[in-house]
């Protein structure tokens, strides 16, 4: 385990003590690590874009000159020059140069996890289809079962006499409408494995959760939002992109001294050589124009930016904050009436024993299946509430 790895899950436990459960689906996002191209590809930019911000030198490259020279007249013999130049800033050109190459190299790392958080996010959001859709299976397979015990049982009924054709046909026709649904719920389910696989760099991949986990909301949004903020890379680039905005303005003021060249400097004639060292200056004044002004209103910009993302995450999030609040208590209200008052078994043997119609039983029936669905789709559109909230305090390490 890296440094890196044992940073980011110290994190995670911080984050654990106000945040949101960050550990569901690790199975597979472990799995997307080794196998999913665009994780790899996303490295491989981190890292070309980090060679590249450290790959620009800070002096510029030596000058050499030669020249050689004929006489007229002739008697007058040749001529040879040789200069050796080093040109340079000043030293605060040089600070400046190395505080913006480290925030690239910062910059760089954070635009690397903003993209990996998306595929992540997108993974998780795949993770919750999956679940609803093995959940919808499980449902309609529960369902089929109950709907081909009464056709069996209305079976031996029309073997015995004990009922006619269109109550037997009824049950036939319930049964095959449930089918028919289990069915489309399986293709949905494998629609959603695939797309799962295509993630998973098209490697097989296990999942057979069905049920969703219990939900955890921090108890204090703003406190929430304050500490993920601080590590949210979205805000963390446009944070950078700011510092960086006011590096490059004083840069450019310093950029207004001098620059210097020294270096040295041989003159050759007949019977005759100079050498000595050589001082040159280059004054800015029509290369630099509307530098500074350039990178003020840049600064300017990056910080509107800043203030402006703050605002619409901190809005966004608050309204899906609450949105999950009252997902989570409808459902919780819910599950417990479901709990309190499904009799689901009781029916059916009440059925068989003879002591219910048809009609009624299959309305009975149909009432408590259309409720195990209602908690089903609040539990999935919950689910994805609570990953659009956890994708803005996700801490990527490596």
């Amino acid at each position: 385990m890296n440094i890196y790895r044992i940073i980011f899950l110290l994190v995670l436990a911080v984050l654990a003590e106000d945040g949101f459960a960050q550990s569901r689906y690790q199975w597979v996002l472990d799995s997307l690590e080794k196998n999913n191209p665009g994780f790899k590809a996303l490295k491989a930019k981190n890292e070309a874009e980090k060679a590249e911000a450290n790959a620009t030198a800070f002096l510029d490259n030596p000058e050499v000159a030669f020249g050689y020279y004929w006489g007229a007249p002739s008697t007058i013999g040749k001529r040879w020059d040789l200069s050796v130049t080093q040109p340079f800033d000043m030293p605060s050109v040089y600070v400046h140069k190395s505080r913006i190459r480290k925030l690239m190299t910062e910059f760089s790392d954070n635009e690397y996890a903003r993209h990996r958080i998306e595929l992540i996010t997108e993974t998780k959001n795949a993770c919750a289809d999956m679940i609803y859709y093995n959940a919808y299976v499980t449902l309609y397979a529960h369902c089929v079962e109950s709907a081909r015990r009464v056709a069996e049982l209305f079976e031996r009924k029309m073997e015995a006499g004990e009922c006619g054709i269109l109550e037997y046909h009824r049950v036939e026709m319930d049964l095959a409408a449930i089918e028919n649904k289990l069915h489309s719920a399986e293709a949905e389910r494998d629609m959603m494995l695939d797309n799962l696989q295509m993630l998973n760099g098209g490697k097989p991949l296990a999942f057979d959760k069905d049920s969703f986990d219990d939900v955890v909301l921090p108890e204090n949004f703003e406190q929430w939002f304050e500490k993920a903020a601080a590590k949210n890379p979205e805000l963390m680039l446009l944070k950078q992109q700011q510092t960086l905005s006011e590096e490059q303005t004083k840069l450019a003021k310093a950029e207004w001294l001098p620059r210097m060249a020294v270096g040295y400097a041989s003159e050759n004639v007949v019977g005759e050589t100079f050498r000595g060292v050589t001082v040159q200056a280059t004054l800015p004044l029509w290369h630099q124009k509307g530098t500074i002004k350039k990178a003020r209103a840049l600064e300017q910009y990056a910080q509107a930016e800043y203030d402006n993302t703050y605002a619409r995450q901190y809005n966004q999030l608050k309204g899906l904050y609450r949105k999950a609040q009252t997902l989570k208590h409808n459902l919780q209200n819910l599950k417990e009436t479901f709990a309190k008052y499904n009799s689901e078994e009781l029916l059916l043997k009440a059925f068989e024993a003879g002591e219910i119609k048809l009609e009624s039983y299959l309305q009975q029936v149909e009432f408590y299946h259309d409720s195990e669905i209602e908690i089903l789709e609040i539990e999935h559109e919950l689910e994805h509430t609570l990953l659009a909230l956890e994708q803005f305090e996700i801490v990527i390490g490596e």
